[in-house]
């Protein structure tokens, strides 16, 4: 896998033919005329091009529990945790950070915009419990509710630079595939309509490449028009060898 050198066109010719339900296909939403943008395959911020430089930051205090809401309060709320991070994470040449919950309120956006001055944008996650039942209408319809909550709070944000829905939920759901990418598209349109045309980026965050642009589970452009961008999860060890090309 990773010495076979194959150019770029056959590894697409690959990707086609090995299941006939794959194809390139248009978005179904404008350029946004807000701040952030998706053109492309390219992201700009300000109308500028972005290369994301980030990490993942859930400063999670030691012996504490990662899903404890009193504990993800804290930690987006704590001035001296803030304090301890940002500046390291600036020293680094972070220029982006993704969180995985709501936070309790704007603390954390306001510390990593810092006026504008070396500012750290935000990928704001929204987790969705994969034991839900993503085929639900009441369940589907709680998350909505949720989701536009989350979004209407805090979509003026300057440091907001995208919404990231769910977390690797295509390897942790044991139910229909096609409900959990019907339900991530319905909570991007939400996104849209809710911040129309000055919308920010939606991103579904996928664990690997598994099930990208599968027709049969609508997973595919023209089932999903409201996401702009796939989040990946990659775990391939030390060396990424030929991964991107992948």
């Amino acid at each position: 896998f990773f010495d076979w050198n194959l150019l770029d066109d056959e590894v697409y010719a690959e990707y086609v033919s090995s299941a006939n339900r794959y194809r390139n296909q248009p978005t179904g939403k404008p350029d946004s005329a807000g701040t952030v943008q998706v053109v492309g395959k390219s992201l700009f911020v300000d109308g500028r091009p972005f290369q994301v430089r980030g990490v993942g930051y859930q400063p999670t205090p030691i012996c504490s529990s990662p899903t404890s809401r009193e504990v993800l309060d804290h930690m987006y709320t704590d001035p001296c945790i803030l304090a301890r991070d940002l500046p390291r994470l600036r020293a680094m040449n972070v220029n982006t950070i993704r969180i995985w919950v709501e936070p309790p309120d704007a603390t954390v956006l306001d510390a990593c915009y810092n006026g504008g001055f070396q500012p750290i944008f935000v990928i704001m996650g929204f987790w969705i419990d994969p034991g839900l039942d993503y085929g639900d209408p009441a369940t589907i319809e709680s998350l909505e509710n949720g989701f536009r909550s989350y979004v209407n709070r805090f979509k003026c944000h300057p440091a907001v630079l995208a919404w990231g829905i769910g977390n690797e939920n295509n390897l942790s759901y044991a139910g229909n595939l096609a409900d959990w990418f019907a339900l991530a598209n319905r909570l991007a349109c939400v996104a849209y309509a809710e911040e129309a045309e000055a919308y920010h980026p939606t991103m579904v965050i996928n664990g690997g490449m598994r099930h990208f642009g599968d027709m049969s589970l609508g997973s595919d452009d023209v089932s999903m028009k409201c996401v702009d961008a796939w989040g990946h999860n990659a775990y391939p060890g030390e060396d990424f060898h030929c991964y991107f090309d992948y």
